[in-house]
């Protein structure tokens, strides 16, 4: 099995004190999963279940299914922004799990307001902020 090579620069970031960068990997890979678009997690009232999209959330026209699908109560999503990730998830998760953070998802992951006139609707989507 080939290893990835890091980069220098990436091991500087590491090492930064200052650095929200690999200090917890698991849940950045996770984080990186969701803000790519391809991934969300569903969750439901008795649990969760993390889904592949392959043409994102918005371009596939899956959020009109799940919003319409009453057993889903949320969709956690992330922006392709390293600030939901700097500034609004690792800040309050710091070394939890993504189990944790998906179980205590509320604390994390907020609502954003509908978008304009001819975007889906984003009642049940949810983003770090």
């Amino acid at each position: 099995m080939k290893t990835r090579k890091v980069s220098k620069r990436v091991r500087e970031m590491w090492k930064d004190p200052n650095s929200v960068w690999g200090k917890n990997l698991p849940l950045e890979k996770w984080w990186h999963q969701l803000s790519r678009r391809g991934k969300v997690v569903l969750i439901y009232k008795n649990g969760y279940k993390t889904v592949t999209i392959k043409k994102g959330l918005w371009g596939s026209g899956k959020i009109d299914e799940f919003n319409k699908d009453d057993s889903i109560i949320h969709i956690l999503t992330s922006a392709l922004s390293q600030d939901a990730y700097e500034v609004y998830l690792y800040p309050k998760a710091k070394n939890k799990t993504v189990k944790e953070v998906i179980a205590n998802y509320k604390k994390y992951f907020k609502p954003i307001s509908s978008g304009p006139i001819g975007d889906p609707d984003f009642k049940k989507v949810l983003f770090p902020l």
